[in-house]
């Protein structure tokens, strides 16, 4: 008689971290699919950069990466109210600009 084997479970290291809902540690989950095209992408259509001084939007559709409006690292979550649409200029100035890297004024598209 022919006998099934069963494989050996083991519990990762990262899985634990998962299980263990006291941990104040953040682990970043990626965005549904889902998500990003129906919600943010419906939503915003475009670069959702706004110019400091003109307030003008970018508004290209270039490129466009979904941007954390408050960062993880900085306590954001992955809802759609914290999402917005960037093109990857802008996203490369915003993220620059929050993690403190940022030197020189971005340049106009």
């Amino acid at each position: 008689m022919h006998r099934e084997r069963q494989a050996p479970q083991i519990k990762l290291e990262s899985q634990s971290i998962l299980d263990d809902k006291s941990s104040t540690s953040k682990i970043r989950g990626s965005i549904p699919m889902v998500v990003q095209r129906e919600e943010v992408y419906m939503r915003d259509q475009c670069c959702q950069y706004q110019d400091k001084k003109t307030q003008t939007v970018c508004g290209s559709k270039w490129r466009l990466n979904i941007d954390h409006i408050q960062p993880v690292w900085a306590g954001g979550t992955n809802e759609i109210k914290n999402l917005r649409l960037l093109c990857a200029k802008h996203n490369r100035h915003v993220y620059k600009k929050q993690s403190g890297l940022e030197r020189y004024p971005v340049a106009r598209i």
